[in-house]
């Protein structure tokens, strides 16, 4: 089936994924034959049968495609336990989550070692990056929504402005931040699978042509910001989009996809002022089963064309 030698590590890890997702498939059988409503759980049987089917023809490279089976096995266990059939929403996530209260939020890890996307994007650069950088935006955020609580509870909004403007910049940043960590992994880059490749063949007549025109946008923000892919449910597409500090130049009621940071503390200590070869090895490490999978579940939203 695998094709490899007993002693090759990749075979292992396909061998695995591959038994892991046959489990689940059972195990979801089993629930459907147990009493589930029928199809309540059908979007968790396409996705593991793919994974099963990737693992089996080795389509993916190992890293990428254990990221997948970790999110997914990780994402039915969350709707295993919610324990309602109502509760597992398309994707495989609970409708019902818990809110972050206001002023807590927390930097999430890395979800690789800081030397993992070398040679494309440094260690230190990572470092600074997340734990500094990042950081800051989470602190940024947090002290933001706690002075609109103290505002509410008191009834003294004076400084309402201030404060909703700290309130968008390190919003933005926080969840950028945390989208972009995810859209990266180690062994990533290659290319996408083929309902990526459908969607940008659609809206933008192939790969070649997407990424022409994400890697110009990307150069050409002015100062800080971010060059970002989004689905847009109003106009039941995709499109790229530029956003100068994190908030502003981009639009509202779109979900983003792919988000690609040339603010310089993401790139300035590698590659000094050459943001263009930033850009241009960034490709290296994209992480596309990530991006495909924010792809199907945000092409679910839909809107009233306008």
């Amino acid at each position: 089936m695998f094709g490899f030698r007993n002693d090759d590590g990749a075979s292992m890890l396909y061998r695995h994924v591959a038994e892991w997702a046959r489990q689940a498939r059972a195990r979801i059988a089993a629930m459907e034959a147990g009493g589930w409503p029928a199809g309540a759980l059908a979007e968790w049987q396409e996705r593991f049968a793919r994974l099963q089917a990737d693992a089996e023809a080795m389509r993916t490279a190992p890293v990428a495609l254990m990221a997948e089976a970790y999110a997914a096995l990780d994402g039915l266990a969350q709707a295993l336990t919610a324990g309602e059939p109502a509760a597992v929403a398309a994707g495989g996530e609970p409708q019902r989550l818990s809110p972050v209260p206001p002023g807590e939020h927390r930097l999430p890890p890395l979800p690789y070692p800081y030397d993992a996307l070398e040679p494309y994007i440094d260690a230190e650069t990572m470092r600074l990056h997340h734990d500094r950088h990042h950081r800051a935006y989470v602190e940024g955020l947090n002290r933001a929504e706690r002075a609109l609580a103290e505002a509410r509870a008191s009834g003294d909004f004076g400084l309402v402005k201030h404060w909703e403007r700290e309130l968008a910049f390190n919003g933005a940043g926080h969840y950028l931040h945390t989208l972009f960590w995810e859209s990266m992994a180690p062994a990533g880059g290659g290319g996408p699978d083929r309902a990526v490749l459908a969607q940008m063949q659609q809206d933008f007549g192939g790969f070649d042509r997407f990424r022409e025109q994400f890697s110009r946008a990307a150069e050409s923000v002015e100062g800080g910001g971010w060059a970002i892919w989004v689905w847009s449910p109003r106009a039941n597409r995709t499109e790229i989009l530029t956003a100068e500090k994190h908030q502003n130049l981009s639009q509202w009621d779109v979900v983003p996809l792919l988000p690609l940071d040339v603010w310089e503390h993401a790139y300035y200590l590698k590659y000094r002022n050459d943001r263009a070869a930033y850009v241009e090895n960034w490709w290296n490490v994209v992480n596309w089963p990530a991006v495909a999978e924010r792809l199907r579940q945000a092409s679910r939203l839909r809107w009233e064309p306008a």
